[in-house]
């Protein structure tokens, strides 16, 4: 049984290796989501669900760098999604033990107009039954195109890929996914804090970019926090980000065998009726579009 000190050992040492991996191969990621809302409410980081980064695409260039170095050191890597591309972001485990992993998520922002946006995949609107049926069946193209068996034939390989494509152009044009907008201002510029022995990169304005991502109450801890909360979440089709999709980097994806550490909770993706009517007002899509 790993006891709450080394829990948090093990957190703060891992967060320092993921930090340090990061800056060796020259990737700007900030702190970002639920660490850096705690940091600058200046609470203990420790415990976190998560430890979150955030990238922008430009950074893509050296991330299988990044990505061989993290499975030379047994860490558990996929991607957002569990997608063959690299579009979304990373999916990171360290095991310690059987009940306790940390859990690492790093997202991609793309720069979309005056915003850095986060187009989310993986996360079709839940209540239009059309794009969570495509997410699935595109999920099941993709897994099967993993197997052994039509890996080692070509031809099946082929018409597999050729059925995936297909899909992800339908899913992009028709799909609706709920997706994040940061305005420029937010995460334009980084700079460097310490703490805890750990010297890592935050958004210049991040009282800005925290109040745009949480709400004008971001300052209370809620647990009851939800997206439209914010201003930052709009739906819309993935039309707009098609062309990196297309030329994202090939990725060998795994199952991650668990998932505990992550608390169980309602999925904060999981809109009402009400929270989907107020998300449909939101003006961001007439900004980028």
């Amino acid at each position: 049984m790993v006891s709450l000190k080394q829990k948090e050992d093990y957190f703060f040492s891992t967060f320092k290796e993921i930090n340090h991996i990061l800056k060796k191969y020259e990737i700007k990621a900030w702190v970002d989501a639920g660490i850096l809302l705690k940091h600058y409410r200046k609470q203990n980081i420790f415990p976190s669900s998560d430890i979150d980064f955030g990238i922008k695409s430009r950074d893509l260039k050296n991330i299988m760098h990044f990505v061989n170095n993290l499975k030379a050191k047994n860490y558990e890597v996929t991607t957002l999604g569990n997608s063959p591309l690299l579009f979304e972001g990373l999916s990171i485990q360290k095991i310690f033990s059987n009940n306790f992993v940390i859990n690492i998520d790093i997202y991609v922002y793309y720069s979309v107009k005056n915003f850095f946006c986060r187009p989310n995949m993986h996360k079709p609107l839940k209540q239009d039954y059309f794009s969570v049926f495509l997410f699935i069946l595109l999920n099941k193209f993709n897994k099967l195109k993993l197997n052994g068996i039509i890996s080692n034939f070509n031809l099946l390989n082929y018409i597999f890929s050729k059925i995936i494509l297909i899909l992800s152009w339908i899913y992009f044009r028709f799909a609706q996914t709920t997706q994040f907008a940061i305005p420029f201002e937010c995460l334009n510029e980084l700079i460097a804090v310490e703490k805890n022995d750990n010297n890592f990169l935050i958004p210049k304005n991040t009282k800005e970019y925290i109040i745009w991502r949480y709400g004008p109450k971001w300052k209370i801890p809620n647990k009851n926090w939800r997206l439209t909360d914010g201003n930052m979440v709009f739906l819309n089709n993935l039309k707009l980000f098609w062309g990196y999709y297309t030329k994202a980097k090939k990725f060998k994806i795994i199952t991650i065998k668990t998932k505990v550490g992550r608390p169980g909770k309602n999925s904060i993706f999981k809109f009402s009726k009400k929270e989907v009517i107020k998300i449909k007002k939101s003006k961001i899509k007439s900004h980028l579009y």
